[in-house]
């Protein structure tokens, strides 16, 4: 084994026959999670408020629903919380659970983002406080838009100051605060993590993200991507699901970690513009392979660009700097931009056309 094997073969180990609680595990980043943890062994427990068979998810296109045990609950309430923790007997939390996940949704529903982006985490954190540290970790997903719009660039967790002004973005940063208070006032072992824009298959928040909402636009719609005017000046990080899996269950694992906060860095610091350039381009490249005349129509389509004010509270720059993730686990992107890019549309052209997987990956035998 190499190192990386080494080091993952060690991760799973550590996750065999632990009891774990992941909310929000029907969701993107949840349900990967729930399959690393199911290849290694652990006893997996996922709580969401939507675990229908119908619900696009990589819970059930993976046929994983006769692994887990579901729980179908809404974090906003208290009691129904308590008790799936102390029930399940987790050991270990992983909390993703949230009333919007984007923040044109949070403006939709601004009441109900706030109950469960903020008390959604303060319930699972209050259970764990009534069962007297008998959980081991409760791993927070956050975010990097609790930053706001700062001076200085990349941000850092314990220099660059929290100034998140939109609705979505107040509501994690007051969970982040809470989350510290547990930690400090009643020694709960909570971790704190900070996501930038994360991208892989499975991410069915097809109309809002911007790689499944490009691949809807070309696969299902025969469209360009569109590139929003008030978006042509904003840079973020991207970062592929595999490592943030990794890298989520790597914290969690350690009990020096306990109490901290951490950023997850990208393995690359785009624009928007420069994004929508190397989807249509990536996608041509892979779309050769199958269709020459889909992939020359790609490229000749371009992206559109929709104009428009954006209707909520927008941050031109987000960048996360990895320095201290990397000093505590060693942390650092193993899946470059360009195969996490090509992984991911793979799977959404798989997904849309109704391919296999073999189908979508195979080579033209033309070529």
């Amino acid at each position: 084994m190499n190192n990386l094997s080494d080091s993952m073969h060690n991760l799973m180990m550590f996750y065999k026959d632990k009891s774990c609680l992941v909310t929000g595990g029907f969701g993107f980043v949840g349900g990967h999670v729930v399959d690393f943890l199911l290849k290694s062994g652990a006893v997996v427990h996922v709580l969401d408020i939507d675990t229908s068979p119908e619900r696009p998810s990589l819970i059930n296109l993976k046929g994983l629903r006769d692994k887990i045990s579901i729980i179908t609950a809404d974090i906003t309430d208290k009691d129904t919380m308590e008790g799936a923790i102390d029930e399940t007997k987790s050991s270990i939390i992983f909390h993703f659970a949230a009333a919007a996940t984007v923040v044109e949704k949070a403006m939709d529903i601004p009441y109900a983002t706030v109950m469960a982006n903020t008390m959604g985490l303060v319930n699972v954190l209050d259970a764990v406080r009534k069962l007297d540290h008998s959980v081991y970790s409760v791993l927070f997903s956050s975010t990097d838009k609790v930053y706001g719009e700062a001076a200085e660039l990349p941000y850092k967790e314990n220099e660059t100051p929290l100034r998140a002004i939109g609705l979505y973005d107040a509501a994690k940063m007051a969970a982040d605060v809470l989350a510290e208070s547990y930690a400090e006032v009643f020694g709960v072992n909570v971790i704190i993590v900070r996501l930038c824009n994360l991208m892989g298959p499975y991410d069915f928040n097809i109309d809002f993200r911007l790689i499944p909402k490009s691949m809807k636009n070309i696969y299902c719609e025969g469209q360009p991507p569109e590139l929003y005017f008030h978006s042509l000046s904003h840079w973020r990080d991207y970062l592929y699901i595999d490592d943030a899996v990794r890298a989520m269950l790597l914290l969690a694992k350690q009990k020096k970690c306990h109490g901290e906060i951490y950023n997850m860095p990208g393995c690359k610091f785009a624009s928007t513009p420069m994004m929508i350039n190397d989807i249509v381009d990536k996608t041509a490249e892979i779309e050769r392979r199958f269709d020459g005349g889909l992939a020359n129509q790609i490229i000749d389509q371009g992206a559109k660009i929709v104009m428009g004010k954006a209707k909520h509270v927008v941050i031109e720059k987000q960048h996360l700097s990895g320095e201290k993730i990397k000093d505590a686990i060693g942390f650092v992107p193993e899946i470059s931009f360009e195969e996490g890019l090509e992984k991911t549309i793979l799977f959404y052209r798989s997904y849309f056309q109704g391919l296999t997987e073999k189908q979508a990956t195979a080579q033209n035998p033309e070529e």
